[in-house]
């Protein structure tokens, strides 16, 4: 399962403080694909409250999150609710560990702890994405072998101890399995305007 406290010091911590406005761009191109309730003119103001993370993976995983638990929040009690559902409750079953002290620095509105969230986010999701696609392609696969094995007309071998002739049926599925890359594009687009809110959640007064 993975750590952000582990991958908020490798690599990705570097890159993001050394390329902030490539990132940036990235990431603000790739929320413009998911359907959110509200759009995002700032990532660490946009996502402090939890709302927008949790339609994120509403999109993707709308089995794993119950939207009746996040609430737009009027204070910073309900923020960190929201926040305290998706690290203890959520999180865990897409293999995504979320430490307290990150929450607390993003619901705090810390330079950049937010963006280093969403870069592990959108890891996560991509690598969920890539291996159902390689199931389904390895269940197509096997279908068609299944097929072609019951039409094929049993040809006759010979065994190299004794010479008889017996009828047999050549063909094991050899295919192998390709994985599917993700790749996503930057782009310039500072503001991102979404669709009509569709996630259900619910505001508190």
């Amino acid at each position: 399962m993975l750590d952000i406290r582990s991958f908020a010091l490798n690599q990705y911590q570097y890159h993001i403080y050394h390329n902030h406005s490539e990132i940036h761009d990235d990431l603000l191109s790739w929320l413009a694909t998911v359907p959110l309730s509200r759009a995002v003119w700032d990532v660490g103001e946009d996502f402090a409250d939890g709302v927008l993370a949790a339609d994120i993976i509403y999109n993707f995983f709308p089995q794993l999150i119950d939207l009746a638990k996040i609430h737009v929040p009027r204070n910073m009690s309900q923020r960190t609710g929201n926040w305290h559902y998706l690290r203890t409750e959520v999180l865990p079953k897409i293999g995504l560990q979320l430490p307290q002290m990150i929450t607390v620095d993003i619901t705090n509105g810390v330079h950049r702890a937010a963006e280093l969230f969403l870069l592990q986010l959108r890891e996560t999701i991509q690598g969920h994405l890539m291996r159902a696609r390689q199931a389904s392609h390895q269940q197509s696969n096997s279908g068609r072998s299944y097929i072609g094995g019951q039409n094929r007309l049993p040809q006759l071998q010979t065994t190299a101890r004794q010479g008889a002739i017996l009828p047999g049926i050549n063909g094991a599925n050899q295919s192998g399995i390709n994985g599917a890359n993700y790749s996503v594009t930057n782009g310039m687009n500072h503001s991102i305007v979404n669709g009509p809110n569709k996630s259900g959640i619910t505001a508190l007064n």
